[in-house]
């Protein structure tokens, strides 16, 4: 009874981590367009006179969201649903030699992630109370093309965990959103 507790274990911890992550590059994606892509452009504008409020809070709902979403893919508990723990329940099911090549790069990645796990802690989950937001993006030293390749990166590796391509676990492809996110501020724009 105890394995097929874990084999169901394993599945839902898979299941979330592919779940945290589709919404983490949604988010993300979505928020990125609508700050860097969008902002670029007339529509987006008239589309801001138009549905200020509406945006704003859009545009701040999507950076919180994929910040949690990341965080849930990192997290150290050990009752999350996350990268480590699904590491620690797959290991007797993997040759030691891809495993320990899996370690190392996730002990990579989770170096280069713990800047933007810093971000989120002291920004989002609990505000810091002596730092602003850019001073607290120049404590941890990130640009956003340094955070965007970290989760292009994460994407990436959970893929190589499952042998898989991005697209074929429900990640959105890059540039979807964005075409998304600038279809409707031309309509908001109207």
């Amino acid at each position: 009874m105890v394995e097929k507790i874990v084999a169901i274990s394993k599945q839902k911890v898979l299941n979330d981590i592919i779940q945290s992550l589709i919404c983490m590059k949604a988010h993300y994606d979505t928020w990125w367009a609508f700050v860097h892509e969008g902002r670029q452009g007339y529509d987006y504008k008239k589309a801001m006179l138009n549905n200020n409020d509406f945006i704003r809070t859009t545009e701040q709902a999507h950076y919180i969201a994929a910040f949690v979403y990341f965080a849930h893919l990192f997290d150290k508990r050990k009752d999350s649903s996350s990268i480590p723990n699904y590491l620690s329940l797959i290991r007797t099911e993997v040759k030691t030699d891809c495993y320990d090549a899996w370690e190392e790069q996730f002990a990579n990645l989770k170096n280069s992630a713990e800047p933007i796990l810093k971000i989120r802690h002291k920004l989002i989950a609990h505000i810091d109370i002596q730092l602003s937001e850019s001073k607290i993006f120049t404590e941890v030293g990130l640009t956003w093309n340094e955070i965007t390749n970290v989760l292009h990166d994460t994407t990436q590796f959970i893929a190589l965990l499952l042998l898989s391509e991005p697209c074929a676990l429900g990640i959105p492809r890059d540039g979807r959103l964005s075409e998304a996110v600038i279809k409707a501020l031309k309509k908001l724009a109207q």
